[in-house]
């Protein structure tokens, strides 16, 4: 097992914070140190109670993104990009990786990291301007596109054109936020 840096130490103790310590201060001190164990986080980072992130060497954060309460980010060999305004509800998971199955001579779960095919591992990119609602899990070498919404419980294995709306097991398109009512009830395109 790889040895972790000393700002992923503390990362991973500031996690662990009882909510008895002031939550404000709390998640705004572990959103500083969780941005500064990431490749690159732009401003205004937050991030939700009881969130688990590994591969934070892999983790690319723009400006405005909030990751709700009990966020499971594994991100360990292939990035995960998360463009500007980016919020998740709670309990979102996002996987860059996958493990070999291919291997039928010996039990799965001995097969290490350094044994990966290429297609194992693959980034994640959220283009900017997306919602992902509670429950949602997002899978290896996706891409959501701007403006694009996964909603809550939904499981998505391709890719999300721009301001779509996607739901289910895989996910489906079921709307388009190019075609809403202004709140004065114009169609909008």
């Amino acid at each position: 097992m790889a040895r972790q840096k000393p700002k992923q130490v503390l990362a991973s103790i500031i996690l662990k914070v009882p909510r008895k310590v002031n939550s404000i201060l709390r998640d705004s001190i572990k959103a500083r140190l969780l941005a500064a164990s990431f490749a690159s986080c732009g401003s205004g980072f937050r991030i939700g109670v009881g969130c688990e992130i590994s591969g934070n060497d892999n983790v690319i954060v723009g400006n405005n993104v909030n990751l709700g309460s009990h966020a499971c980010i594994l991100a360990t060999k292939a990035k995960l990009i998360l463009g500007d305004d980016v919020f998740f509800g709670p309990h979102v998971t996002v996987v860059t990786g996958d493990h070999r199955i291919d291997i039928l001579d010996r039990p799965m779960a001995s097969i290490c990291d350094d044994e990966k095919l290429p297609e194992n591992d693959q980034e994640v990119v959220f283009a900017g301007d997306n919602w992902v609602g509670s429950n949602a899990v997002i899978l290896k070498g996706v891409t959501i596109g701007r403006g694009a919404v996964v909603a809550s419980g939904a499981v998505v294995n391709k890719d999300v054109q721009d301001y779509s709306i996607v739901g289910g097991v895989p996910a489906k398109v079921i709307g388009s936020r190019l075609q809403q009512k202004d709140s004065c009830g114009q169609r909008y395109e």
